[in-house]
């Protein structure tokens, strides 16, 4: 696994890619993340979640960076931009608490947070 290089709950964004399209038509895929080492979630959106952990895991983005390697832990997908991006701000909001557990299918004992 290289190293790391994204991290974190969602910061500006720091990577150096080209913008995502946002083509409606387009699936997108809301996922989640676990850093063992830092003890936390990331949540993202992206087209194509395998490229994406591995500019999360390469160094790509200072935020990231910091708590590599990453997993995924959890993905949707969504028929388009417009309700991925909803659904990624619900678990953005809620990520502290047991909603994001509910909405993820995920269970809080499996992931000792800081």
């Amino acid at each position: 696994i290289p190293p790391c290089g994204i991290a974190g709950s969602n910061p500006a964004p720091a990577t150096k890619t080209l913008p995502m399209s946002r083509v409606s038509e387009k699936p997108y895929t809301v996922y989640v993340l676990w850093s063992p080492s830092g003890r936390r979630f990331y949540v993202g959106i992206s087209e194509c979640v395998t490229h994406r952990l591995e500019q999360h895991n390469s160094g790509l983005s200072r935020w990231t960076s910091r708590y590599c390697p990453w997993k995924i832990v959890f993905s949707r997908q969504f028929p388009n931009y417009t309700e991925a991006r909803k659904f990624e701000g619900l678990l953005k909001k809620q990520k502290s608490g047991m909603g994001f557990y509910k909405e993820t299918g995920l269970h809080p004992g499996d992931f000792h947070r800081l």
